[in-house]
């Protein structure tokens, strides 16, 4: 049970990546030219940081366990 847990863990965390990554790659095109456009991506790189930092303590509790 704990390394099933596990894996859906490690698994919601690349699905939340690819998600991040996607959004990230579509707010670089949608604001070419645009001076915010780093200020944006910084932002939602800090933002992709939080679910990451959740879902990976969250794997590593269950192993402890």
């Amino acid at each position: 049970m704990k390394n099933k847990m596990k894996k859906n863990y490690k698994l919601l965390n690349v699905i939340v990546a690819v998600i991040f990554a996607i959004l990230i790659m579509t707010i670089g095109y949608v604001m070419r030219g645009n001076e915010d456009k780093f200020t944006v991506i910084m932002l939602l790189i800090s933002l992709w940081f939080v679910p990451y930092n959740y879902l990976n303590k969250k794997s590593k509790a269950n192993l402890c366990k």
